[in-house]
């Protein structure tokens, strides 16, 4: 543990289930310093290229910036990016990147997933109501949810056994037979994943 806070070693890939370590400079290239200003926008420019669309407020309650400072970096990459007005919103997106349509595609996401927990307003995602009660607690508990087209349509549970995984689908509303064949092929995908037989509970 000291040798870890002194910034000698790390945590290594996995060998038969156990932990391994490997030295800091190794494992981890040399990387560029910056100043405040080259972090600021840097960090701007990393979140709107991978949260994207998304607004000023959204980057503020993510980073943890004060508005001044979030306003500051958006301003000098600024140029780099786009924006577009949806209702009294603004939002900020890479206009290199694609935005096409993902709706032939379902995905089961683990709690405190960045879909949902790095935006502010979340209306979009889960609209205000007893199914975005469901899903965030009033105490900030973000549980496992189940995604289609960018919404959130119900939530999963999952329980690893010795040789299966039983995933638990729990829809708000009863899903249509397309929905709920993309739903089940993302719960095939994660049992592969975990190289375990699928035991579906719905």
């Amino acid at each position: 543990m000291h040798a870890e806070l002194d910034g000698i070693i790390c945590n290594g890939p996995s060998k038969n289930n156990n932990y391994t370590y490997a030295l800091l400079d190794e494992r981890i290239p040399g990387f560029e310093k910056f100043t405040k200003d080259e972090a600021l926008a840097e960090l701007v420019r990393r979140y709107f290229q991978s949260h994207g669309p998304a607004t000023l407020e959204d980057f503020t309650w993510w980073s943890g910036l004060t508005k001044t400072s979030a306003r500051k970096a958006l301003e000098m990459i600024g140029p780099d990016f786009t924006s577009a007005e949806i209702g009294s919103q603004e939002y900020w997106f890479d206009e290199k990147q694609s935005l096409g349509n993902d709706s032939e595609q379902a995905y089961l996401l683990p709690a405190y997933d960045e879909f949902i927990i790095s935006y502010r307003n979340r209306d979009m995602i889960i609209p205000e109501g007893e199914n975005r009660k469901k899903a965030i607690s009033n105490n900030g508990i973000f549980r496992p949810v189940i995604l289609h087209n960018g919404q959130v349509i119900g939530l999963w549970k999952r329980s690893v056994k010795k040789e299966a995984v039983y995933v638990e689908l729990d829809f708000f509303e009863r899903p249509s037979k397309k929905i709920r064949s993309r739903v089940e092929t993302a719960a095939e995908k994660f049992a592969f994943f975990l190289g375990k037989k699928l035991n579906l509970i719905q």
